[in-house]
C-alpha cells in the first residue's frame, strides 16, 4: 500500500538498480530528502531493505506495526545504541542488505549534513560493499524525485595509518558521503569525493 501511495503522490524514477549485489551482504547508503526515502529505495531495490529508524517512530503500536512489516527497526539518535548496532551487524552476517542514511537525519534544503560516525563504524565491522545512493527531490505533490544507485565501494581500516578507531569511524562515513555526492554530481559539496574502489563482484551477483 505504501509503494502505491508513494506513486500517486511523487513521480519517482530510479536508475542502477541492477548495482545492488543480487546476493550475500551489502550496506546502501543515501542522502536523506524525506519521509519516503525509504520506500523509495525499496522500490527501486529487487531484494528486501532493511531501514533503521528513530525510536520514537515505534512509540504507537499501529504505526510500530507498519513500520517494522516496512524493515524499519528502531535506533535511539544521538546515544549509543548497542542493541541497534548488534541488530545491524546480524542482519550483515546473514547475508541481508541494510539501508543506512549517513546524515542520520533528514535535509528538508537538500543541503549535506556532516555524516555521523556510526556508519563507519557499521561498515568497517561488518566489511560489507557500500552501494552509494543520491535522491534528488525536492518532495512535493506530483514533483519528480530521482534516486541514482551506484556501484559498490568497499572501505578498510588499513587506508588509514596512525588513526584512532574514532577518526578511522568518521572517515569512513565522510568517504561515503562524498561518493554520494559525487553520484550526484555535487562534489564540490562535500570534501574527499575522489571515486572508490569498486567492489568485487560476488558468484551470481553484479
Amino acid at each position: 500500500m505504501a509503494h502505491v501511495v508513494v506513486r500517486v503522490l511523487y513521480r519517482v524514477s530510479y536508475s542502477g538498480e541492477a548495482n545492488i549485489p543480487r546476493s550475500g551482504q551489502a550496506i546502501v547508503c543515501a542522502n536523506h530528502l524525506g519521509w519516503w526515502d525509504p520506500i523509495i529505495l525499496g522500490l527501486a531495490c529487487r531484494r528486501r531493505i532493511y531501514f533503521m529508524a528513530k525510536a520514537e517512530l515505534f512509540r504507537y503500536p499501529g504505526f510500530a506495526q507498519l513500520l517494522r512489516a516496512l524493515g524499519a527497526y528502531p535506533v535511539r539518535r544521538g546515544l549509543p545504541d548497542r542493541s541497534a548496532l548488534e541488530h545491524t551487524l546480524g542482519l550483515l552476517r546473514q547475508g541481508k542488505v541494510v539501508g543506512v542514511f549517513p546524515e542520520g537525519t533528514r535535509s528538508r534544503t537538500g543541503v549535506f549534513r556532516r555524516a555521523e560516525p556510526g556508519v563507519g563504524l557499521i561498515i568497517l565491522k561488518s566489511g560489507a560493499p557500500v552501494v552509494p545512493g543520491y535522491f534528488a527531490g525536492p518532495y512535493g505533490f506530483r514533483r519528480p524525485i530521482r534516486l541514482v544507485l551506484g556501484k559498490p565501494v568497499t572501505f578498510d581500516s588499513s587506508e588509514f595509518p596512525g588513526a584512532t578507531s574514532g577518526e578511522r569511524r568518521q572517515a569512513v562515513a565522510d568517504a561515503v558521503m562524498a561518493e554520494i555526492a559525487r553520484l550526484g554530481g555535487r562534489s564540490a559539496d562535500y570534501p574527499g569525493s575522489e571515486p572508490r574502489p569498486q567492489a568485487a563482484p560476488r558468484p551470481g551477483g553484479v
